[in-house]
């Protein structure tokens, strides 16, 4: 399922860092090995903006060309995460959607993902989950004036620099 996703890829010059679990135990659990600071639901993208809500559906416009993501951490370990891409030439429109479920666990600062699957889907129709090998990556929490935010280094070797141009996601 694909989550409404808001515009809050701008970058802020200060910031306060909150958490990214920098202990052996990923700064606090609530189950094994789990940041607390990272369980819940986060968006990212400019797919979906709130003025563009219908009340009288209950759904939000679409953008024709537009990306979004959502990823939610469980406090059991469960990740979810769906990224989307929607563009439209002349009457066609296409959307991609890919989805990875696995679980997860927090030590000293990194994400550590086992038991990923994969799947994408275009236009409705579904390539089949795929079983994907484990992976890990570094996370940061920090607050600025949007509010909190997530950065992380998935599928890059970058330091993690929330003043630098990064990708936030924001808490649901």
């Amino acid at each position: 399922m694909i989550v409404a996703c808001l515009a809050v890829t701008t970058v802020f010059a200060s910031c306060e860092i909150e958490g990214g679990g920098d202990d052996d135990d990923g700064g606090g659990t609530t189950s094994g090995n789990i940041d607390p600071n990272l369980v819940g639901g986060w968006i990212a993208g400019g797919a979906t903006r709130l003025p563009n809500y219908n009340p009288k559906t209950g759904e939000y416009i679409q953008y024709a060309n537009s990306y979004g993501f959502a990823t939610n951490f469980d406090a059991d370990g469960t990740f979810v995460d769906a990224s989307y891409l929607t563009t439209q030439s002349g009457y066609t429109t296409t959307r991609l959607e890919m989805f990875t479920a696995a679980k997860y666990k927090v030590v000293g600062g990194t994400i550590r993902l086992t038991n990923r699957t994969y799947e994408s889907v275009s236009n409705g129709v579904s390539s089949g989950k795929v079983n994907m090998p484990d992976t890990q990556f570094q996370y940061l929490i920090g607050t600025d004036s949007e509010g909190k935010y997530l950065i992380h280094n998935f599928g890059s070797d970058q330091p993690l620099d929330p003043n630098g141009d990064v990708l936030k996601y924001r808490k649901l």
